[in-house]
């Protein structure tokens, strides 16, 4: 039997009164393996379910299609990059093609392609030559740990010379040094200096969720997508930038009580 919150969360999403805000309040409630949304044409057996409990129950890439709002379709993308089904790979890279999603958005698309980089690897090279800065940063680091052939390695090394913001990452693809000049961990305020000005929270947002980079959410959860191994940091802007940068580089210096490891001896 179908629960009530997904019953809830279906008819969030289908309804065309519902307004942004509740969607993406309802897909944020979307955890694998419990959700019932497929990639595709809907399981027959849930939908028959689902008919019987009095509403439809709808498919991620048809729901992608008809969302305007760009807060909403960026949810799902994230949703759909969490999915188990092979064919999600198919529609993220439509979604990552098609510029009428915006650069974010496609970006977000090209994240959720990281763990089949090899099987995407003439798409995300392409993005890599390509002249959008985002999704070519997005390309790269989707590329990271890939295996590459020659050639693929002589046209990334073009790559690295003619675009210098992409240097690092580049770099970082081919298996080169990339943290040549970046202050020590412990130099906590060489790292606030270097840090300055200007950032590009889109990006920190994907690196955080980004399966061959900091995997953040492998044990923090924010806006209610990761883990709860963690503290939450949905909240972490409200906290000092010294602490937060500090937790980063050395996470074993300030360790709160209800997150200690402790070893019980008889």
């Amino acid at each position: 039997m179908l629960s009530l919150l997904v019953k809830w969360i279906v008819s969030v999403l289908t309804d065309p009164a519902s307004s942004s805000e509740l969607r993406i309040m309802a897909l944020r409630q979307l955890q694998a393996p419990h959700w019932r949304l497929t990639v595709g044409a809907p399981d027959k057996g849930l939908t028959d379910a689902a008919a019987q409990h009095g509403f439809k129950l709808a498919a991620l890439d048809k729901l992608l299609l008809a969302q305007e709002e760009p807060a909403v379709r960026r949810e799902l993308v994230w949703l759909l990059s969490e999915h188990t089904s092979p064919q999600r790979i198919t529609l993220l890279l439509e979604v990552a093609h098609d510029a009428r999603h915006g650069d974010a958005i496609r970006a977000d698309a090209l994240v959720g392609l990281a763990d089949r980089s090899a099987d995407v690897l003439d798409d995300l090279l392409a993005f890599a030559r390509g002249e959008n800065d985002s999704l070519r940063a997005e390309a790269l680091r989707a590329l990271v740990q890939t295996p590459l052939s020659d050639d693929q390695r002589t046209a990334l090394e073009q790559i690295q010379q003619r675009r210098h913001g992409s240097a690092e990452l580049t770099a970082r693809v081919l298996g080169k040094p990339f943290t040549g000049d970046r202050p020590r961990p412990a130099e906590i305020d060489g790292w606030l200096t270097r840090l300055d000005g200007p950032a590009d929270a889109d990006a920190g947002r994907r690196v955080f969720f980004h399966p061959k980079l900091a995997n953040c959410s492998r044990c923090h959860r924010v806006d209610g997508r990761g883990q709860d191994i963690g503290p939450d940091l949905s909240r972490i802007g409200h906290t000092e930038r010294r602490h937060i940068v500090e937790s980063i580089l050395q996470p074993g210096n300030l360790v709160a009580p209800h997150y200690q490891v402790w070893t019980l001896a008889a």
